[in-house]
C-alpha cells in the first residue's frame, strides 16, 4: 500500500482515509470562483512545511496575480520562492505551438528538471483544459490527458490538476475526459440557500479508498485557507 500524503486541507484527510496516495494525480474541478486555485495553493504550501517542495503550472494565469491572492490570506509565496522551495513554471509558450510533438516534449522536460533540481514531491498544473483543447476530436483530447497524467506519474510527486466546470453543467470536467485517468477525483461547488451560497465539496472518486458521497460544507480563513465545516444540511 502506497503511504499517504497529508493534504493540508483542513478536515479533508479524514475523509480520504489518511491524505492523498503518494506519487498519484487527483483532478479538481468546479466552476469559476470555486477556490481551485487556493486548494491546489493550499496542497503545495503544507507539503513545503513538510519539507516537500512544490511546483505550480500556471497555464493561463499571471504567476504575479497568484501571489498577490494568496498575500491576501496571508500566505507569503515569495518568501518560499526566494528560498527555492517554491516554484512557478509558465507552460503557455510551449503549448501556443502548434506543433504537438516539439511542445509536449520541450515541456515535460523542463518540469522534469526542476523536479530534479528542487527534489520536488508535489505538483499543481492548473488549468489542464488550455493543454488539450485546441484538439477537435474527442479521441485525441482523450489519448492526449491521458498521456499527461501518465507522464506526471513517472515524477512520483502527488499532483493536482485542476479544470473547470460549465455553468449549470452536471460534467465533472470541462473535455469529459480528465476524470478517467485520474487516482481521485473532488469537486468545488457553490450551492444557494436562501439568499446566500455555501461553498462545498464532494469527493466524487477515490481509488482505493472508502468515500462518503455527501457533500461537505466549507470556509476560507486567512492564514488556513480552505477549513472544511461539516456536511452539507438538506434544508
Amino acid at each position: 500500500m502506497r503511504p499517504r500524503v497529508t493534504s493540508g486541507i483542513h478536515g479533508l484527510d479524514e475523509l480520504i482515509g489518511g491524505g492523498f496516495e503518494k506519487g498519484k494525480t487527483y483532478l479538481v474541478s468546479g466552476e469559476t470562483g470555486t477556490c481551485k486555485t487556493i486548494f491546489s495553493l493550499q496542497l503545495l504550501l503544507y507539503g513545503i512545511l513538510q519539507g516537500e517542495p512544490g511546483i505550480y503550472v500556471t497555464v493561463d494565469q499571471n504567476s504575479d496575480h497568484i501571489v498577490e491572492d494568496a498575500a491576501s490570506l496571508d500566505w507569503d509565496l515569495k518568501n518560499y520562492i526566494d528560498m527555492e522551495d517554491f516554484i512557478f513554471l509558465d507552460a503557455t509558450p510551449q503549448f501556443k505551438n502548434e506543433q504537438d510533438e516539439f511542445s509536449f516534449t520541450e515541456f515535460f522536460s523542463e518540469l522534469k528538471s526542476y523536479v530534479d533540481i528542487l527534489e520536488g514531491k508535489r505538483i499543481v498544473l492548473d488549468p489542464i483544459v488550455p493543454l488539450a483543447a485546441r484538439f477537435d476530436r474527442y479521441i485525441v483530447v482523450r489519448e492526449y490527458i491521458r498521456r499527461i497524467i501518465g507522464l506526471l506519474e513517472t515524477y512520483d510527486c502527488t499532483t493536482i490538476i485542476t479544470t473547470e466546470i460549465p455553468p449549470g453543467s452536471k460534467q465533472l470536467s470541462m473535455l469529459g475526459v480528465e476524470e478517467l485517468f485520474v487516482h481521485g477525483v473532488i469537486v468545488l461547488g457553490l450551492q444557494r440557500r436562501g439568499n446566500r451560497y455555501t461553498r462545498t465539496l464532494l469527493i466524487r472518486k477515490m481509488r482505493g479508498t472508502p468515500i462518503d458521497l455527501t457533500y461537505q460544507t466549507f470556509s476560507i480563513r486567512p492564514g488556513e485557507g480552505i477549513v472544511i465545516t461539516g456536511p452539507l444540511i438538506d434544508e
